[in-house]
């Protein structure tokens, strides 16, 4: 006879495959947050940016996962523009919990340029690792000596993975298609045990972002903007999550929107700031809110995110000045 264990670890193999909880983490903040999302964004805005990133969602929601049923998510990225190729070049790491399961991501992103029209127009690729762990401290079990329990003393898996996006990004406007965990890899977590399998795959996500830059004076901008989930292999009624956004921005100094989230049907509330003299330390925070109707508890209806970026000053690549000479002019 199986037990608790087995139903909560088959349990969160099914929750993997689901949309309700989808294997790419989820940040409020896409819109300040487009690297994680698209690769080709590596490089497109002037100047080198660094990014810290936390969000706890559902805060205050446990489960009998000795106390862990929130999720916790913590990124780290940065990405520059290459000029004297017309590339750029960005790189995050992923860490995002759920109860006992782990989620990592490494990812690099490469980046090439073209110039076209007023904007540029980038393509790219994103070569990455990513894992999946199962952390026994955080499991409950009846029974010590289950067969499962036994072998979880290591449960991870890590697999080599692909992305590919592309981005035209003009002063004005923005928009991009991208695709994540397009090889969709198997990970087995190495347990052994007769008639159960363990062995779970990964499935593609396809984003589409834009924006548009609403220039109302020479202080403030408007600034609408969307982000469209498409997980594949999952029901059509839960395939699907958009999420919408208006941001106002006085003088790049603070700037501030609502959004609101389709299908989980969360109500968010976005503020930010710039400073230093150049304004290229910014500090953003979102809070979310699940509107009644859902199935999160009352306790744990509100998510939390904060981020922290720095911008490096921008040098322009200036061109090599010609070297006169009595004989020679280079």
């Amino acid at each position: 006879m199986k037990k608790i264990l087995l139903l909560v670890v088959t349990a969160l193999m099914v929750t993997w495959h689901s949309a309700n909880a989808q294997q790419d983490a989820q940040f409020t903040q896409y819109m300040f947050n487009t690297l994680f999302y698209n690769p080709a964004y590596a490089g497109l805005d002037e100047g080198t940016r660094f990014q810290v990133l936390s969000r706890a969602q559902w805060l205050g929601y446990n489960t009998t996962s000795n106390g862990y049923g929130g999720i916790n998510t913590y990124m780290v990225s940065a990405n520059a523009p290459i000029q004297a190729i017309n590339s750029g070049i960005g790189f995050h790491a992923v860490l995002d919990y759920i109860g006992p399961r782990r989620l990592e991501e490494y990812q690099l992103s490469l980046a090439h340029h073209i110039d076209l029209g007023k904007g540029k127009l980038s393509f790219a690729l994103r070569p990455g690792v990513n894992g999946v762990s199962i952390d026994r401290d955080r499991l409950v079990a009846r029974d010590q000596n289950d067969q499962v329990l036994s072998q979880l003393n290591n449960a991870r898996s890590y697999r080599f993975d692909l992305g590919a996006g592309v981005m035209y990004k003009t002063k004005d406007y923005y928009v991009g298609v991208s695709a994540s965990r397009i090889l969709a890899p198997d990970y087995n977590f190495g347990i052994n045990v007769p008639g159960l399998s363990f062995e779970n795959k990964s499935v593609p996500h396809v984003y589409l972002t834009g924006g548009y830059n609403f220039f109302l004076n020479d202080t403030w901008t408007l600034t609408p903007s969307t982000l469209v989930r498409y997980i594949t292999n999952t029901p059509s009624d839960a395939s699907v999550m958009v999420d919408a956004n208006l941001m106002v921005d006085y003088d790049k100094f603070i700037f501030g929107g609502l959004s609101y989230r389709y299908r989980s049907s969360d109500a968010s509330l976005v503020v930010g700031v710039n400073l230093l003299k150049d304004k290229n330390l910014r500090i953003i925070y979102a809070a979310d809110l699940v509107t009644p109707g859902q199935t999160v508890e009352a306790t744990a209806r509100t998510s939390h995110e904060i981020s922290l970026s720095y911008a490096l000053p921008f040098v322009p690549r200036l061109p090599r000045p010609a070297i006169k000479t009595p004989r020679f002019r280079y």
